[in-house]
């Protein structure tokens, strides 16, 4: 590799320090946002087409969840420090702001209901929820740990409860398949986003787009509930989302 004659490459050119996390870097993550959006479920609409078709000329969208408006719940851990942070830990837009900006250009009304407790008439709620930060070890945890957050399954059934008849979208954000059985049942549309980090605008990139589609798909089996982890691949009994699964949004499952 020459390191011991030329030193020197084995260290980082701080010359280039001033570009770390500019707008060329930022504009790359956004794109790898947009790209890996993975649709897991999708329902029809009363018009004949799908509700992730309709959702970008909808007028009245309202945002829920613990990680809607939170850089740090939908950065995950090793950002900033080891194991990350909830909080406004680093700069950047939470999904919230990308799907206000990107709605205010479309015309349409983007609200933070972050418990779910709303008034008014709305066309959809989006929820976006998942685990709080983690990093190696300290995320482990046993089966019946990997669930939503408690307060993000309490604002799914409250919008259910009170808004019966209100489209739900649910974005996840998490490294990981977690237990969500229960919740496929309350929602009509799920979408994978894992940790969009700083980039909360490429979400609304594609969720928002009239012109742009997901292209991403599972990399890993997803199981209907955690303990059937070590069984997925035998009984697909237990399977909720098969490797390589990733919907277009005229697509129905």
């Amino acid at each position: 590799m020459g390191l011991l004659e030329n030193p020197q490459l084995a260290y980082s050119n701080k010359e280039l320090l001033a570009q770390f996390g500019g707008e060329a870097h930022r504009a790359v993550a956004r794109e790898a946002v947009a790209q890996s959006l993975t649709l897991l479920k999708n329902r029809s609409t009363d018009d004949g087409s799908t509700l992730m078709d309709s959702l970008p000329s909808m007028k009245r969208i309202v945002v829920a969840g613990s990680s809607a408006n939170d850089i740090g719940m939908q950065s995950g851990g090793w950002t900033i420090t080891w194991q990350g942070s909830a909080g406004d830990i680093t700069s950047g837009t939470t999904i919230y702001e990308g799907l206000k900006t990107a709605g205010k250009e479309n015309g349409q009304t983007v609200d933070l209901k972050e418990d779910g407790s709303f008034t008014g008439n709305y066309d959809a709620a989006i929820v976006v929820a998942g685990e709080s930060p983690y990093a190696e070890y300290a995320g482990d945890r046993t089966a019946d740990q990997l669930t939503l957050q408690q307060k993000d399954i309490n604002t799914i059934s409250s919008i259910r409860k009170t808004h019966p008849n209100l489209p739900i979208v649910l974005v996840l954000t998490t490294g990981r398949a977690l237990t969500i059985t229960d919740q496929l049942k309350q929602v009509d549309a799920v979408v994978m986003a894992g940790f969009p980090a700083s980039e909360g605008e490429g979400v609304a990139d594609v969720l928002l787009s009239a012109d742009r589609d997901f292209s991403g798909h599972l990399t890993t089996t997803w199981p209907k509930e955690a303990n059937n982890i070590t069984k997925k691949y035998i009984d697909p009994n237990t399977v909720l989302f098969p490797y390589g699964t990733g919907l277009v949004k005229s697509q129905v499952n």
